[in-house]
Order: C-alpha cells, then structure tokens, then sequence
C-alpha cells in the first residue's frame, strides 16, 4: 500500500483469535502473522458459536471474523458472523473485532459495522495491510476498506448546515480533510489551521488509516464523491 504508515513498535503481544471456515485460508493467515513476532495467534475456529465461546474465554487482543460461516458444525455456511460479533459484544464490550471477508457488498458492510466490528478490509488485501489493521484494531482504532468507507460515507450524518463530516474521524482530522477537499495543499490547511505542517501530515496518516485509502488523493476522491465538506468556524475554507 502506498505511503503505508509503521505500526509503532511495542514489547506487548497483540494476541489474535481467528475465525474462518476455510482450513487452507485460516493456515494463509497463519503464515502471514508468523512474520511478525509481535502478533500471536492464540486459537482459530471454524464456526461461529465456537467464536464466541472461545472469544470469550481466551479474550484476545483481537478477534478477526469472516461474516461467511455456519454457525455450528455440519450446518450450511450462512451470514453468521454477525450474529457472533453481537453475541460477544454482549458479553465482552469492550471486544476489539475486525471483520475479513470477500462479501463488500453495502448489506453485508451495514451488518458488520451495525453489529459492532471496529475494522472491515477484503480477503483480498495485502499481507502487510492485513498485519498494520491487526495492530491498530488491537489499539482501538477502528480501519475500514474503501468499500467499506464508501457505505459509511453515504450514510453520514448531517450537521445542522446541512454539511457531513466521517464519525470515524476526529474534528481536526474532518477538518484537514474537508479543507483538502476544497482544494487547499497542505501548507495552507496548516496555515488556516493555526498548526505545524508536520501536524498535518500526522493527521493524513491517521485520515488513511481509518477511512481505509492508501493515499491523500484516495481520500480527498472520497470526501468530494460523497459531497464531503466542512462546518463553519475558523477552518473553514474560504
């Protein structure tokens, strides 16, 4: 991924418990995380009320969910995923779930993120992307794929001028965007904004990141498809 932020090195494991019906993916995903020692995979599974149950009880730093499975074994794979992300979070609130799936389409988004997964990317994505949204999921900080930040774009709410902001983001970070959308380059979003341009060029690594672009131009391209813009007050573009 383009101008792809370093996860922060730290000594603390990030634990991970992953849940995928495919035997041959679930040993993919092994592999992938073998490369970094400081992710851990703790247990997997393959149906959805043995996610919860094993959630649960090992409670790990993150659970990465596929939304296809049956929900017990010898049942016909179905949309459970959902299901078992409610189910833990209703034991477990503060569960840190990171859904990885091949589905992008909006209804099955809308039940992931209604549900309440913090992270949505593609089984498709890059090892290293996969690795980074571990990391961050692990945090607390939630990361979605384009897709997935394309659904939420379109249900964003509006403000009382009638302009939309991303609830994902920070009110700096809807402002560096909306004033990149506006057409203002970074030394002058720095400028309107009172702050140092290294500042906004930390709030374009976060702005990434959570809306699940690997670039500033991905992002502004999301902003202005979605008839993103700012609030009044002193940022505002003018």
């Amino acid at each position: 991924m383009a101008d792809e932020p370093e996860v922060p090195a730290t000594d603390e494991k990030v634990s991970v418990l992953i849940v995928e019906n495919h035997a041959i993916y679930r040993r993919g995903l092994c592999a992938q995380f073998a490369v970094d020692p400081a992710i851990e995979v703790l247990a997997e599974c393959d149906t959805a009320a043995e996610a919860v149950r094993k959630a649960l009880e090992l409670r790990p730093s993150v659970v990465l969910m596929d939304l296809h499975l049956p929900w017990a074994v010898g049942r016909h794979p179905t949309y459970c995923g959902a299901r078992a992300i409610l189910q833990i979070l209703q034991e477990w609130p503060g569960a840190n779930i990171a859904v990885i799936t091949m589905f992008e389409d909006d209804e099955r988004v809308r039940e992931a993120l209604k549900a309440g997964a913090r992270s949505f990317i593609s089984k498709d994505g890059e090892p290293a992307e996969l690795i980074q949204m571990v990391h961050l999921t692990a945090k607390g900080t939630g990361v979605l794929n384009r897709k997935a930040s394309e659904y939420v774009a379109k249900s964003l709410p509006h403000s009382a001028n009638g302009s939309r902001h991303f609830t994902e983001l920070t009110p700096r970070e809807n402002d560096v965007l909306a004033l990149a959308a506006a057409g203002n380059p970074d030394s002058r979003i720095a400028v309107k904004l009172d702050v140092a341009t290294k500042t906004v060029a930390n709030n374009w690594t976060n702005i990434r990141q959570k809306l699940g672009v690997s670039s500033r131009e991905e992002a502004v391209e999301l902003a202005r498809d979605n008839d993103f813009r700012q609030d009044g007050g002193p940022g505002e573009p003018g």
